[in-house]
C-alpha cells in the first residue's frame, strides 16, 4: 500500500456500521456499554474514542512506526511530554514554544 492509500484509507478498522467510506468523526463525550461489566473500550472521550483511534493508527502507519498519540489539546501533549524528562534534565527549545 502506497502512501496516498494509506492518507486516504487510514488503518484497515471501522468503527461504522453503516458503511461509509470515511470514519465518522464521534463527538460523544460517553459510550453506551452492552451491559454490566461489559466494555465496548471506549468510556469517555478525553480517555479514548473512535475519531483519535483512528487518527493515531493512520499516523503510525505512514510513518512506519507501531503507534501513535493524539492530543485534545497542546498544554495535554506538553504535560505527557514533560512526564518523560526528570529533575535536572536539560531541555533545547525555541522561544516560540
Amino acid at each position: 500500500m502506497d502512501i496516498s492509500t494509506i492518507c486516504i484509507h487510514g488503518c484497515e478498522k471501522k468503527f461504522d456500521s453503516t458503511g461509509a467510506i470515511a470514519v465518522p468523526i464521534f463527538t460523544s463525550a460517553t459510550f453506551a456499554h452492552p451491559g454490566v461489566g461489559q466494555s465496548t473500550g471506549f468510556d469517555y472521550s478525553r480517555s479514548l474514542n473512535p475519531t483519535n483511534v483512528h487518527l493515531e493508527e493512520t499516523i503510525a502507519a505512514l510513518e512506519g512506526g507501531s503507534s501513535a498519540v493524539a492530543f485534545s489539546s497542546g498544554m495535554a501533549a506538553v504535560s505527557a511530554l514533560m512526564e518523560l524528562f526528570s529533575p535536572g534534565d536539560h531541555i533545547i527549545a525555541s522561544d516560540d514554544l
